[in-house]
């Protein structure tokens, strides 16, 4: 019996800042002072405050990540599972991605890492070591960084053994969860994964582990399944792992070196990162925002930002400030990526929305953060 799932997530980056009160800068208990509200829930959503209160800011970083969840069964090759596995119908290229809009991976590369926890952790760790070295020859930029479970992050592939994922189908014996970014284009990128063996996997033979360990982290590249021959032969992102066929064939090889190749310039599509950190109601009777962005490989470049009021842009400035804290943690020494804008206050109620545009690239644009003010 075989089974193949696969499941399409959206999942939003939302963080609700605290609120900010500049010393001698932020009025306090001023009647009529507008009111600020964030929803984690609904981004600008907005609750008017009641004459007297004292005004709050509430931030919002939102960010687009989609997730593929892929289960893979494992069959011994037989006259049963051959005959279920057609030929390559014409014009096929060998090779299939996780999305049709996938095109590259993370020009950062990827760092694999192995459980040391994992009840078999020695297998794994050699078989996930192969692997990056099978990578690193068709060009892609993988390393294996050995035993560790660093936190999820951009170029990390962690390769666990558990039951998440596995269910109680005995053919089951891997699931990856691949995650991937926008790029300004509308395509897409591979940024990091997460790739569980199920313990029935270590039932079978070291080659059942081999080619496991492949082909999930196949996925964790980005590549999909091949549910036909190519050439004649089987490929190891076949939706069967087989005895015989451990390491990656002609096919999973051209759709690793596509992307690879494809990576090297997907650089200055990417759009900027930051955040919008906090916005307050200044005694001059002005909106004070401030926060920062960056392109994550092209530190040095400037970013424009805007500020959108109800869907027109009112102000917009460059990131022009030092920021020592996000200096510290994304760009060591003291290049600037801060902004601080403000605007008059009129009354009424206003969705502000902060959008950061890469001055190399002006398709590449990312939202930073919106607040509604209210009086």
């Amino acid at each position: 019996m075989r089974i193949h799932r696969r499941l399409g997530t959206l999942a939003a980056v939302l963080a609700v800042g605290a609120t900010v009160a500049a010393a001698g800068a932020a009025s306090s208990g001023s009647a009529g002072s507008p009111g600020a509200s964030t929803s984690a829930g609904s981004p600008g959503s907005s609750v008017a405050m009641p004459a007297g209160a004292a005004p709050h800011a509430g931030t919002l970083l939102s960010g687009k990540t989609s997730s593929h969840v892929d289960a893979d069964a494992l069959e011994i090759s037989s006259a049963a599972t051959t005959s279920r596995t057609s030929a390559a119908p014409s014009g096929s290229p060998g090779y299939a991605y996780l999305a049709p809009t996938i095109i590259g991976q993370t020009p950062t590369g990827f760092n694999l890492w192995v459980d040391p926890r994992a009840k078999h952790h020695w297998i794994i760790a050699r078989y996930t070591a192969s692997t990056a070295t099978a990578l690193a020859r068709l060009g892609i930029h993988a390393r294996y960084r050995g035993y560790g479970l660093p936190a999820a992050a951009e170029g990390v592939v962690r390769v666990q053994e558990g039951v998440k994922g596995c269910g109680s189908n005995s053919s089951t014996v891997g699931m990856t969860w691949t995650y991937w970014n926008d790029l300004a284009s509308g395509k897409e990128y591979v940024t990091h994964a997460d790739v569980y063996l199920c313990p029935r996997l270590f039932r079978y033979g070291t080659w059942a582990t081999q080619a496991t360990v492949g082909h999930e982290i196949g996925h964790a590249m980005g590549l999909g399944h091949v549910p036909y021959r190519y050439h004649g032969g089987y490929q190891l992102m076949n939706p069967t792992v087989r005895r015989g066929v451990v390491t990656y064939r002609s096919g999973d090889k051209l759709g690793l070196i596509r992307l690879a190749r494809q990576t090297a310039a997907i650089k200055v599509d990417i759009p900027p990162v930051g955040k919008l950190d906090s916005s307050s109601f200044q005694n001059d009777g002005t909106i004070d925002f401030r926060g920062w962005a960056l392109l994550k490989f092209f530190k040095g470049d400037p970013v424009t930002i805007s500020l959108v009021d109800n869907g027109a842009v009112v102000q917009q400035t460059n990131t022009s400030i030092v920021r020592q804290d996000v200096n510290a943690s994304l760009d060591p020494g003291s290049r600037p990526h801060g902004y601080d804008m403000r605007v008059a206050w009129t009354g009424g109620k206003h969705k502000y929305c902060v959008r950061a545009t890469s001055q190399l690239n002006p398709s590449a644009s990312a939202q930073l953060g919106c607040v509604t003010w209210s009086s």
